[in-house]
């Protein structure tokens, strides 16, 4: 066999990298540290991991190495611990709460980046690629999906380091992880490979969900993508870890709060409550996922949940009483209003996909997924990588080539909706790897699509014929021309206007333009993930984007740019002396709280017109949109006088860690 070749991680704008122990790492924005621990050699027996871990952990990681080297006596070892872009290091021999503290007077250095290389979701994609493949080779790339697994294990005690600091990527990663395994037990090849390591990573598992269960992301009535994501990896984990005593309560405890999160988090318009389009692709997959899981479960297990004594649960929340009701009682577990939510998510992102396949982008955008089968970008050399972005700029040094990740691009979560519930959709282009995935169940397909379509209830979007009641001292306008030939863009629209999200969609083949109020008082209390984009358009005309929504670039590492991708200067919006829309809390606590301080008003929605208004403090701004075939026609008023902000590509990120040229 060839040597087995590892793939670089290429994740969240930097450079790509094998995260080796001795590795250099390139630095943001400068700033780098020298963090890399001193091994001079990966020695058989494992002593080398005296520097990883604890000496009470040693003897179990050791062995694990020695696993690692029969499987693939070449393998190389990651650095869990390291951020990828500036080789600062945390210590899985402390405490995973204590983690933060060794990040003191270190600027630049992003705790995101470790908890994005451990979700492990680059190895499911390995997985579909090394199936292709003959069979000694194919052999080869599953040893080395196993064999990174066990690594993490390996350097990764339950409750210790980075990588355990933040029980929503644990859930996360315990999905990837079980993913992977379920896909190679399918495989008649790898069975006995799967054998050999199937023990030691359940058992891996089943300690890592009593952590999160003891560290949930949970404030009664608060919750959010984290918790959600915690309920996913305990659901998959009950789901697959059967010889877990615990596993049919994990099993129960997790529908409960995944119909809890999607009766909270998702809003009948089928919208997700962070106030950000790309986050609604996040907790939506989470949602599309459970129901794999669940609707995948043998009737034994299903009727078994009945069974569970909860008193035995000791977890805050409780299990209820009424939930083996609503399961029994329901043909598929989940209640009519879950799955006419789900449905109506799905409508939503392909409502909101432009022409040229991307979503717009209103909130932040993190690149945050759950379980990726496919991938959408394109590769790059490193010169056109460097010309396209700057954070590349003084990062990339190498010739080899660049992914370029598509995060505006949604076809995958596409791909499960239309796959699970078999739609009607504009946007043809989906994903076909999780196409095919979610049409494989339940296993009487046919009834199920019967049942949804019979409580199926689409949301109803219906035009808006209102006009100002009051005149504003203060006006300004912008004209937008096309001088494309055949071009018009009033020409079988279609209007449509999520009322919960508070997004206004205009679109037809040749255009689309969306409008956001985004001020709806049940979005999530912090309103963390939204921006200062109150009556901001994104615009795009022939597949190109004319208006920009920002995106996000980087959260931590550099407050300052934070603070700029989230302004309003930074919207296609007005501002009046310099002012936020909705004020950062002060301190530290600002990065991710924002005061909800505006009131949103659609007054008109046609296919040819928008007019809307938003009030904040002693600020009333009115905005109106007039359609014409070859241009578009953006008037402002105001009570103050005012700035117009035109955003055409700067500052723009279209996906975390990336900032374009």
């Amino acid at each position: 066999p060839s040597p087995i070749t590892p793939s670089k991680r290429n994740i969240l704008g930097a450079p790509p990298s094998n995260l080796y122990y001795n590795e250099i790492q390139p630095g943001f924005e400068g700033i780098q540290y020298d963090h890399n621990l001193k091994i001079d050699e990966f020695d058989t027996e494992g002593n080398w991991l005296s520097q990883v871990v604890r000496d009470s952990h040693l003897e179990f990681s050791q062995s694990t190495w020695k696993l690692i080297l029969s499987i693939n006596p070449n393998y190389s070892p990651i650095d869990w611990q390291k951020d990828i872009k500036t080789g600062f290091r945390w210590d899985a021999k402390i405490w995973h709460k204590d983690q933060g503290k060794l990040m003191k007077d270190h600027p630049g250095v992003d705790i995101k980046n470790p908890w994005e290389v451990s979700r492990l979701q680059h190895l499911p994609m390995n997985c579909l690629s090394a199936g292709s493949e003959q069979k000694s080779e194919k052999l080869n790339l599953y040893k080395e999906v196993v064999c990174e697994i066990l690594d993490f294990v390996m350097a990764n005690p339950i409750g210790m380091g980075v990588n355990f600091n933040c029980p929503m990527d644990v859930g996360i990663r315990h999905a990837n992880m079980l993913v992977c395994l379920d896909y190679l037990q399918q495989d008649e090849d790898a069975k006995d490979l799967v054998s050999r390591v199937e023990s030691i990573i359940g058992g891996y598992i089943s300690e890592s969900t009593k952590h999160i269960l003891d560290n949930l992301e949970y404030r009664t009535g608060l919750t959010s993508n984290h918790y959600l994501a915690n309920v996913m990896g305990t659901l998959f984990a009950g789901a697959y870890i059967n010889s877990e005593p615990m596993a049919d309560s994990w099993l129960l405890f997790s529908i409960q709060e995944i119909e809890n999160c999607m009766n909270r988090q998702f809003f009948i318009d089928g919208s997700n409550f962070e106030g950000s389009t790309s986050y609604h692709r996040l907790s939506s997959e989470m949602m599309l996922w459970a129901t794999l899981v669940v609707l995948s479960l043998p009737e034994e297990r299903i009727k078994n949940l009945q069974d569970v004594n909860t008193k035995n649960w000791k977890t805050t929340p409780k299990i209820q009483r009424d939930i083996k009701h609503q399961i029994a009682s329901n043909e598929y577990v989940f209640s009519k209003n879950f799955w006419r939510k789900l449905i109506n998510a799905i409508r939503f992102t392909d409502s909101i996909t432009k022409q040229n396949g991307d979503v717009f982008q209103y909130g932040d955008n993190d690149s945050g997924r759950f379980v990726q089968l496919s991938n959408t970008g394109v590769h790059m050399s490193s010169v056109e990588a460097k010309n396209k972005y700057l954070n590349l700029r003084d990062s990339l040094v190498s010739d080899e080539e660049y992914w370029d990740e598509n995060s505006l691009n949604h076809k995958a979560l596409l791909g499960a909706g239309i796959g699970l519930f078999d739609l009607e959709t504009t946007v043809k282009d989906y994903a076909q790897a999780e196409f095919e995935l979610f049409t494989s169940v339940p296993r009487d397909r046919k009834k199920f699509l019967a049942y949804i379509r019979t409580i199926d209830e689409p949301y109803a979007h219906q035009n808006i014929d209102g006009a100002f009641k009051e005149t504003l001292e203060f006006h300004k306008e912008k004209h937008f021309t096309f001088d494309s030939k055949d071009l018009d863009i009033t020409k079988n629209s279609s209007a449509k206007y999520f009322s919960d999200f508070q997004l206004a969609v205009i679109k037809n083949n040749a255009f689309s333009i969306a409008l956001g109020g985004i001020s709806n008082p049940k979005q999530h209390h912090s309103l963390g993930h939204t921006h200062n984009d109150k009556l901001a358009i994104e615009l795009q005309v022939n597949g190109e984007d004319i208006l920009f929504n920002p995106g996000t670039y980087v959260y931590t590492p550099n407050p300052k740019a934070r603070y700029v991708f989230r302004s309003v200067k930074s919207h296609n919006t007005i501002s009046v002396n310099g002012q936020e829309q909705n004020r950062p809390l002060s301190g530290g606590f600002g990065l991710f709280n924002l005061k909800n301080e505006t009131k949103f008003k659609l007054i008109k929605l046609t296919e040819t017109e928008i007019i809307a208004e938003v009030r904040y403090r002693k600020v009333i701004h009115q905005r109106r949109i007039k359609i014409n075939p070859k241009s578009i026609l953006v008037q402002d008023w105001c009570n103050h006088k005012f700035e117009q902000h035109w955003n055409t590509g700067k500052p723009y990120s279209n996906g975390y860690g990336k900032r374009l040229a």
